[in-house]
């Protein structure tokens, strides 16, 4: 398993990452696709998606990192 930054919304991992966070969090708790934009471009925002074999695995584990990142 590796843990990749993303730091663009036309990356596919974090379209993947995007789906993933939709499967845990209620709807509501998701920010919108394209207001990931402007953080993920931010230098001082780091977000790592973990990849298994080309997948976004770990479902509570990147909920716990993005959540610990984005507070």
């Amino acid at each position: 398993m590796e843990f990749i930054r993303v730091n663009n919304i036309e990356d596919p991992l974090f379209a993947k990452m995007h789906n993933l966070l939709g499967e845990i969090f209620p709807p509501e708790e998701v920010l919108e696709f394209e207001l990931w934009k402007e953080p993920l471009e931010d230098p001082s925002i780091r977000v790592f998606v973990a990849v298994h074999e080309g997948e976004v695995v770990g479902r509570r584990n990147i909920a716990i990192i993005l959540t610990g990142i984005l507070r």
